[in-house]
């Protein structure tokens, strides 16, 4: 869908189709940057976005254009939202965290939420909170998630 938005704005150049990727891989540096300095400070956050940019995975990421830069740059993006929700107890930075790992969620389907939620438990056992488990804005994410995991197995086992 990004690809084809991309091709809509600009044509059918192979350029075009490499601009997701590159925003997407901006955004997730942004996110590290962000995501440092919220839990540690500012100089954290830009070694953070430092190695996340010189990593290859990235570089290769954003030559070979393929979901990855675009699952890494959202799953970041809503680990870092959700990190905030949890330190700001801000509506907004659910709904911007609930994006990300729905724009995550769709690029290559059950693997992004087992590791953006194994991180999230880790994290929270980790600074001993386990309590924001169970605020009221995450209880109402469980269900939407359940539903989405089971909706996509379901529409995958079949095939299998």
């Amino acid at each position: 869908m990004l690809a084809a938005l991309s091709f809509k704005i600009f044509g059918l150049y192979d350029w075009a189709y490499r601009i997701p990727a590159i925003l997407a891989t901006v955004l997730g540096a942004y996110s590290c940057f962000g995501l440092g300095k919220l839990l540690y400070n500012n100089y954290v956050g830009k070694i953070a976005a430092l190695i996340f940019l010189t990593s290859q995975t990235i570089v290769l990421s954003v030559i070979d254009v393929r979901t990855d830069a675009v699952l890494t740059g959202f799953t970041i993006f809503s680990l870092w939202h959700m990190a905030a929700y949890i330190n700001k107890n801000s509506l907004k930075h659910i709904i911007l965290g609930a994006f990300g790992a729905g724009i995550a969620f769709s690029t290559k389907g059950t693997n992004s939420p087992c590791g953006y939620w194994l991180t999230h438990l880790m994290s929270f056992s980790l600074h001993a909170q386990m309590d924001a488990l169970f605020k009221l804005a995450c209880i109402h994410g469980y269900p939407c998630f359940c539903y989405n995991y089971y909706t996509h197995t379901i529409r995958i086992l079949p095939s299998v």
